[in-house]
Order: structure tokens, then sequence, then C-alpha cells
């Protein structure tokens, strides 16, 4: 397969419109009933985040890197790795709002606790390298 023949990748791109659907909604239908009067909803700053992180996610996911990577570049592979695992995510996490997090994990409650234990440093380690061993085990790349 050619990996400068166009290949579309429906999956992404509702990955993507779901992301900025549920980033519009939060900032324009929820943020206003819930920021106090005269306090931003979303700084520039952190819509600028959120762009950056949105756009390295489509382009680390979809047509070419994707099928480079997929078939003919370690190398690219790798590259992909890194964006999706080590630098959209902590733009994401950098790009909410404190009264969305306020909102979504109210301090003592079931979310802060079960958040608390899941990000622990040793335990978020042996999830992620888990889901890394999982998806790069031989069967389950053939299967996939």
């Amino acid at each position: 397969m050619n990996p400068w023949s166009w290949e579309p990748h429906p999956e992404v791109w509702f990955l993507v419109a779901v992301i900025l659907g549920t980033g519009w909604w939060a900032v324009r239908v929820i943020g206003p009933k819930v920021v106090s009067k005269g306090q931003l909803v979303v700084t520039v700053t952190q819509r600028r985040i959120f762009i950056l992180a949105v756009i390295l996610l489509f382009v680390s996911a979809d047509w070419p890197m994707h099928d480079i990577a997929e078939d003919h570049l370690y190398s690219i592979h790798m590259l992909q790795h890194l964006l999706l695992t080590f630098v959209v995510p902590p733009l994401f996490l950098k790009s909410i709002p404190v009264w969305l997090i306020q909102l979504l994990v109210s301090e003592g409650g079931f979310g802060a606790r079960f958040l608390r234990r899941l990000t622990h440093p040793v335990f978020a380690g042996g999830i992620f390298n888990a889901l890394i061993a999982v998806t790069h085990w031989g069967a389950v790349v053939r299967l996939s």
C-alpha cells in the first residue's frame, strides 16, 4: 500500500468532532451557567492550547502519519506514540478551566478519591505500561 495515496479515517474525524463539540458545549453552554459574572469562562491561552491539542491529535492519528507509521517507518510510529501519549494529553489537561475541574471532581467526593488513586505515580505508570504492552503484543497487533 502506498502511504502517499489518501486513505480515509472516519473514526479519527468522529473522535475529533466529538472532542470539538464537547469543548464547545462546555464553554458555550455549561460555562456561562457556572462561572460568576465578570469571570472568564475560558482564557485565550486555554483556547489556543485546546486547539493545538486537537490539531496534534488529528495530525498524529490521521493520514498520512497513521499510514506511514503503520506500514512503513517505525520512527514515525514512535513519533506518533510520543505525540499521542506525552504531548496531546497534557495539552488537553492544561486547557481545562478550573471551574470545569471543580464541577467534575468535587473535593472529597467519589470522583476525587477515584482520581487520586488512579493518578498515583506507581498505579498510573503501571496502567500506562500495561496498555502499551498489550497494544503492542504480537497477537493483538495481528488481530488489529
